[in-house]
């Protein structure tokens, strides 16, 4: 039996009862309520479900009848509501006995049409979102969706929210997992280094002027801070995702040089020439001759003859 002719069965029965067996409702509130269900049946004839649906609940909200119930069943089961089709068809069975063999139908098949997906969360993430609506879903948790396209999204203070889109069949089984630190922000870096032309560098890389707030990754980091005339001063920094840290530190002036001789680039000139000179010299006196000469006998007599001659 077709949504529409499951719908009119109730029609005639719901109109033929009187105010007066349903207690203390007032006959204004009766006949708004059977004005409702009757539009509510016209709309499901012409397959507008939610609008039925909605119609159905205001004639439930007057006056609870079996047969509003049940339609508003049939009307959730079009729209494709099957979740709370399941409730209302329960709540059906527990009011009367009436068509129970076709609500017990209806029943199995929208709990066979529920899409049953188990969350797999990690990273602490600070809340969870299912369709945009917070979700107290932890990593493992079974979240019971109608067939259709569905969000999903997590989210953790300092990190990119995480999230994903996924269209499901009637009936189906899925898992869906999520990180909330899997892409954490980069923190914010302010550095006062009490010297305008000072600079920062992160990790031995140029990172812009102190003072001018920076966006450093998160994590650790060597920061260094450089000025002129100043010994840079360097030190160990950790950046929380998406925190911001700020630090006041004082740069020493580099010691004035101390004046000497040495340093003066004459001084080193002239050295380089005495030097010099003075390999000269030694080569020159280990290539010299240096054999002793012969002074042979001197005698007087030989001299006498030398001048006789």
């Amino acid at each position: 039996m077709s949504a529409r002719s499951l719908a009119v069965v109730f029609v005639a029965s719901a109109l033929l009862v009187v105010p007066a067996a349903y207690g203390q409702t007032s006959s204004a509130a009766f006949d708004q309520a059977r004005e409702q269900y009757v539009h509510g049946v016209a709309l499901l004839g012409q397959n507008q479900f939610a609008d039925a649906a909605e119609a159905f609940e205001r004639s439930i909200a007057l006056l609870e009848r079996p047969a509003a119930v049940y339609n508003l069943a049939v009307a959730l089961r079009g729209a494709g509501q099957h979740r709370r089709a399941v409730t209302v068809l329960g709540r059906y069975l527990a009011l009367t006995g009436e068509r129970a063999d076709d609500a017990r139908a209806l029943l199995r098949d929208s709990e066979g049409r529920v899409v049953h997906v188990t969350l797999r969360v990690t990273g602490a993430p600070d809340e969870v979102l299912v369709d945009g609506t917070p979700h107290p879903a932890t990593s493992g948790d079974a979240v019971d969706l109608d067939p259709g396209e569905h969000s999903f999204e997590v989210q953790r203070r300092g990190y990119e929210a995480v999230h994903a889109v996924r269209r499901f069949e009637p009936g189906e089984h899925a898992d869906i997992a999520l990180d909330a630190a899997a892409h954490p922000l980069p923190g914010v870096l302010v550095v006062d280094a009490g010297n305008p032309s000072a600079v920062l560098f992160v990790d031995g890389r140029a990172a812009g002027r102190a003072l001018d707030p920076l966006n450093v990754p998160a994590g650790t980091h060597v920061l260094e801070v450089r000025a002129p005339g100043a010994t840079p001063l360097r030190r160990s920094i950790d950046v929380t995702p998406g925190g911001r840290l700020a630090l006041s530190v004082t740069l020493v002036a580099q010691p004035a040089a101390r004046w000497s001789i040495a340093s003066q680039w004459w001084f080193w000139t002239g050295l380089g020439v005495v030097v010099a000179g003075a390999a000269t010299g030694a080569a020159v006196a280990a290539t010299a001759h240096t054999e002793t000469p012969y002074a042979g006998t001197w005698t007087s007599s030989a001299v006498q003859t030398v001048r006789g001659r």
